[in-house]
């Protein structure tokens, strides 16, 4: 055993002897913090024992010779607690002195990687946290630095010998920062975890591809244990069914056209005559009206289905136009509602949340909209553009989403919306940002978001929370 390991062990003794005189429970039990350990006081297998959290097969380092470690692994599966476990375990051995964690953002950075490693650590082992200095520092003198992704020229001065790189998948300018950060991972016998939920970015299927790399996988189903039921219910009403969950439940990587969106819309499935207004269900609208050139509606109606986790959408009408006042777009989208649903009951209006700005043309759209849908107008839940799109994927591929014939807007929009491209890069944002194409499926995403709030991953609070909890 090295002197760094010796004085912490002698750290961890002291700890342990104090609490035990006072006579208290001691938190400082080391059998808690054993992650490593094959089994627990409890005799439950690892991975499933809350009192003494152990680490799962994909969760442990893989064996031979590798540089970089990608775990590649659902979503809530564990990935961020992995890292952190991992990285405590090296410094605790005195393996990393100088250490990086690196995330999609300097907030991602400090809300779940270092969250992760304070929540995990050891009392007697337990690094402070210095924002200001952007640092951890350990008792016994290991200094980790903390970066962010956003910013690939943070990575050219650091020279460290272990690296934590979280959710590369979701960073903004990934081939320009991994490149950096690989330049810095340099000393002695460096190693890299990258923890992430898939993305098919160039930068990842070249991370995988590489003959240093060693990947390993993990399904969110494997920390169930660990996880609220909430969470674990809404994950599976986004995904459970589709295409996708391999992806974000599974934890690998899906083949798909990286240029098209909705890869999994096919005319033949998802369009039909059968998404007729139905007299005996009320009629809910979805409003993409903020303060662009363009504004979009579509009309539906919705049931639950599968004991209620599911939704099945039935979108039978559409309105599209350019430059015209809200006034008239508003009284225009109530006569498609009237013509097309003859005694039909108007339930909700979800509207875009920008319609509340002030424009220089005028009183904000929302109030325009509110002489017309009176109280059944609601502005659309706040959200991730990203996850009320998965959701329409979801649909899409449960075939739980129908669209008449006569919809053109809405089915223009399926077949072109787009992934913007920079650096051979695909990411999570459309190719134009204000198009024909984007504001149909805008008006979809108000509508799906309303109303199938399951179809919403958690609130940002509760996603800290969860993050913070896993084993």
């Amino acid at each position: 055993m090295n002197l760094d390991g010796l004085l912490g062990d002698m750290r961890r003794i002291r700890a342990i002897a104090q609490a035990r005189a006072t006579g208290e429970p001691s938190p400082e039990d080391s059998t808690r913090y054993d992650w490593f350990g094959l089994d627990c006081p409890c005799g439950v297998e690892p991975g499933q024992c809350v009192e003494h959290p152990r680490a799962r097969e994909s969760q442990r380092p893989p064996a031979g010779s590798w540089r970089v470690w990608l775990f590649q692994a659902g979503r809530g599966a564990g990935k961020s607690f992995a890292g952190a476990q991992y990285l405590i375990n090296l410094v605790q051995r005195g393996e990393v002195r100088a250490p990086i964690l690196a995330g999609p953002t300097a907030s991602d950075v400090r809300d779940i990687m270092v969250s992760a490693v304070l929540d995990a650590s050891p009392p007697w082992a337990r690094p402070k946290y210095f924002p200001s200095r952007r640092s951890l520092v350990w008792p016994n003198g290991v200094k980790a630095l903390l970066l962010s992704g956003e910013d690939p020229e943070q990575f050219r001065g650091p020279n460290c010998d272990f690296a934590w790189v979280d959710e590369l998948g979701a960073w903004s300018r990934p081939r320009d920062a991994w490149r950096n950060l690989s330049l810095a991972v340099r000393k002695g016998n460096a190693k890299t975890f990258v923890s992430t939920t898939p993305r098919r970015t160039a930068t990842l299927i070249e991370l995988a591809k590489a003959p240093t790399t060693i990947t390993t996988n993990a399904s969110t189903l494997d920390n169930r244990r660990h996880l609220s039921t909430e969470f674990v219910d809404q994950i599976l009403a986004l995904y459970s069914g589709t295409k996708f969950a391999r992806q974000e439940i599974e934890g690998h990587l899906i083949e798909v056209n990286e240029s098209a969106w909705f890869n999994t819309f096919d005319p033949s499935v998802h369009i039909s005559e059968k998404a007729a207004f139905d007299p005996s269900r009320p009629v809910i609208i979805g409003i993409d009206a903020g303060t662009s050139r363009t504004t979009a509606a579509v009309l539906g109606q919705v049931r639950r289905i599968d004991s209620g986790r599911r939704m099945e959408f039935t979108i039978f009408a559409d309105y599209l136009a350019q430059d015209r006042f809200s006034a008239a777009n508003a009284q225009a989208i109530m006569e498609v509602f009237n013509r097309e649903c003859p005694g039909g009951r108007l339930d909700q209006v979800w509207i875009d949340p920008a319609s509340a700005a002030r424009t220089s043309i005028g009183v904000a759209a929302y109030q325009e909209y509110a002489v017309v849908f009176t109280r059944a107008l609601n502005p659309s839940p706040p959200g991730p553009v990203t996850d009320s799109l998965d959701a329409v994927t979801g649909l899409l591929d449960r075939r739980d989403i129908i669209i008449h014939p006569r919809c053109a807007g809405l089915i223009e929009g399926f077949r072109n919306y787009a992934r913007a491209e920079r650096g051979g890069e695909y990411l999570d944002v459309p190719r134009q940002d204000q198009s024909p194409f984007e504001d149909p499926i805008d008006a979809l995403r108000y509508l799906v978001r309303g109303t199938w709030p399951e179809g919403r991953t958690l609130p940002a609070k509760h996603r800290v929370t969860a993050f913070r909890t896993l084993f």
